[in-house]
C-alpha cells in the first residue's frame, strides 16, 4: 500500500489535475503497463528459463513478436491509456540504452502507426 501512495505522490506533479487517489493509480497504472508490455516486444532476448541458477535468455522470433503486437494491439484499441504507455515504449528503451527491433511489426499496429508517423 505504501508504494502505491507514493506513486500518487509523484505523479501530482505530472497528472496536476484534482482527480482521486485510486483514479490516478489506474491511470498510472495503464500508462505503465502498456509501457512495459510493449517495451518487452520490442526487445532482442527474453528469459526464458533458469538452469543450475543461471538465467538463459533465447531470442525473441518474428513469430513471438508478432503474437506479442497482436495481443498489445487488441488492449491498445480499446483502451487510450494503454496506448499512450505502449507508444512511448521505444523511448523508454532509448533512455535505458537498450537496442529494440520491430521485426515482424506492420502498419496496422499501434507502435508502428506512432513510429512511422
Amino acid at each position: 500500500m505504501r508504494k502505491s501512495l507514493r506513486l500518487v505522490q509523484i505523479s501530482t506533479s505530472y497528472l496536476t489535475e484534482e482527480i482521486e487517489d485510486n483514479v490516478r493509480k489506474n491511470i498510472l497504472l495503464h500508462l505503465w503497463t502498456g509501457c512495459i508490455d510493449a517495451a518487452k516486444a520490442i526487445r532482442f532476448n527474453y528469459g526464458a528459463g533458469i538452469k543450475s541458477g543461471q538465467v538463459i535468455e533465447a531470442p525473441i522470433t518474428v513469430e513471438h513478436r508478432r503474437t506479442l503486437f497482436n495481443c498489445i494491439d487488441l488492449l491498445a484499441r480499446t483502451d487510450h491509456i494503454f496506448r499512450g504507455g505502449v507508444e512511448a515504449a521505444p523511448s523508454l528503451k532509448k533512455i535505458n540504452t537498450k537496442e529494440i527491433s520491430f521485426l515482424s511489426n506492420n502498419n496496422n499496429q499501434t507502435l508502428a502507426m506512432f513510429i512511422t508517423a
